[in-house]
């Protein structure tokens, strides 16, 4: 195998490992996004049953 050929391959693999951690780190963003949406949609139906229930009463 020829220097230009590895030093090729090296280039194309680091840029690869780039891609997948920016892939990563956008799809970890995400997550925390969902979270927290869900995370405040449980906390609103809580307080929704919460006041039904007060009203019931």
């Amino acid at each position: 195998m020829s220097k230009k050929y590895i030093r090729l391959l090296a280039g194309v693999m680091t840029i690869t490992m780039i891609w997948l951690m920016i892939i990563q780190i956008e799809w970890i963003k995400n997550a925390k996004i969902v979270q927290e949406q869900q995370f405040t949609q449980n906390v609103n139906k809580s307080l929704y049953k919460i006041v039904n229930n007060i009203e019931v009463v």
